[in-house]
C-alpha cells in the first residue's frame, strides 16, 4: 500500500481554497472560513491490480484539534470520508441539531474538497434557514415533486400531440 500524504485546506468564503501539506503553511492566512485536514482513511484494489485512495475530512482549528462547523443551531461534528471501492459512493456529514439533540446525515456526491462549499455549507444554511429538519425535508420533498410534476407535463403534452397524429390518421382513411 503506497502511504498516502496528509493535506490541509484554508477555505474561503467564495468556495475558493489554499492546500498545503503542512498545517503551519495555513494558519497565518488572511480571512479564510474553515480549516480542514484531508487524511488517507482506506484503499481499495481491484482483481487486475488497480488501487483507488479514499480520504477522511476532518475541521479543525489552528492547532489540527476537531473543531465543529457551526450555522445557527447546527454543527457539523464530522465532515465524514469518502465511501466506496472503485467506485465513489459518496460522502457522509454528521449534522448535529443542538436544539434537538438529534443528529442527522447528510450525503454529498461531489468527490472532492469541495464538496464543504458546494453542498455542505448550503445545506447548513437552508437548515438554519427552515429552522428544523422536517421543513427542510419537505422543502426538498417539494422540489422533487415539481420536478416529477414538470416531467409529467411534458409526457401529457408529447402524448397529446402523438394521440392528434393518429385521430388524423384514422379519419384521412
Amino acid at each position: 500500500m503506497k502511504q498516502e500524504v496528509t493535506k490541509f485546506y484554508a477555505i474561503y468564503k467564495n468556495g475558493n481554497y489554499i492546500e498545503s501539506i503542512n498545517l503551519k503553511d495555513l494558519i497565518n492566512l488572511p480571512d479564510y472560513e474553515y480549516l480542514v485536514k484531508k487524511e488517507f482513511h482506506h484503499d481499495y484494489t481491484t482483481s487486475y491490480e488497480n488501487t483507488y485512495y479514499w480520504y477522511k475530512y476532518s475541521a479543525i482549528d489552528k492547532q489540527g484539534n476537531d473543531k465543529a462547523i457551526k450555522i445557527g443551531k447546527y454543527e457539523c461534528i464530522d465532515l465524514g470520508y469518502q465511501e466506496g471501492s472503485f467506485i465513489f459512493f459518496g460522502i457522509t456529514s454528521k449534522i448535529l441539531d443542538n436544539l434537538n439533540k438529534t443528529i442527522h446525515d447528510i450525503k454529498s456526491k461531489t468527490r472532492t474538497i469541495e464538496f464543504i462549499k458546494k453542498e455542505l455549507i448550503p445545506t447548513m444554511e437552508k437548515l438554519n434557514d427552515f429552522g428544523n429538519w422536517e421543513s427542510y425535508k419537505t422543502y426538498l420533498d417539494n422540489i422533487k415533486l415539481l420536478k416529477e410534476n414538470s416531467e409529467l407535463k411534458s409526457k401529457i403534452e408529447s402524448l397529446e400531440k402523438e394521440n392528434e397524429l393518429l385521430e388524423k390518421k384514422l379519419s384521412d382513411k
